[in-house]
């Protein structure tokens, strides 16, 4: 391998790894000092845990160590399994269909408790106010 590939490879993992070391940085940090707020990260919008967006991050965390682990093992990155990319796809659909029914409006609002019709007219307006 010559000089120019061998320095942009690790120019570029120099450059990876500062901004690995930033983030990590920014997560050790406190809030207020300019860290970063992860007590949304597996909340729903109403604040309560999602069982949905757990899943999912556990099975991207499980996948992406699983293959770093067979890469550095192995010298050379691994083929994906199709049953990996349906695990991972079927933890996806699961948290996008929460999101969906979590974000869904009923579609038959309650009627008016009376039983008179409403009518759509409106008077008249007075053409002395203005």
């Amino acid at each position: 391998m010559s000089f120019a590939p061998t320095l942009l490879a690790y120019v570029i993992i120099s450059f990876i790894a500062s901004l690995e070391a930033v983030v990590i940085y920014r997560l050790l940090v406190p809030r207020e000092t300019g860290g970063i707020d992860l007590s949304w990260l597996l909340a729903a919008d109403d604040g309560k845990a999602s069982s949905g967006r757990l899943q999912l991050i556990l099975f991207a965390f499980v996948i992406a160590g699983g293959f770093a682990y067979l890469t550095v093992k192995g010298n050379a990155f691994p083929v994906v399994d199709q049953t990996v990319l349906t695990l991972l796809g079927i933890s996806s659909a699961n948290y996008a269909l929460g999101k969906a029914i979590d974000n869904q409006t009923p579609t038959n609002p309650k009627p008016p408790s009376d039983s008179k019709p409403q009518s759509d007219s409106t008077p008249p307006k007075d053409p002395k106010e203005p």
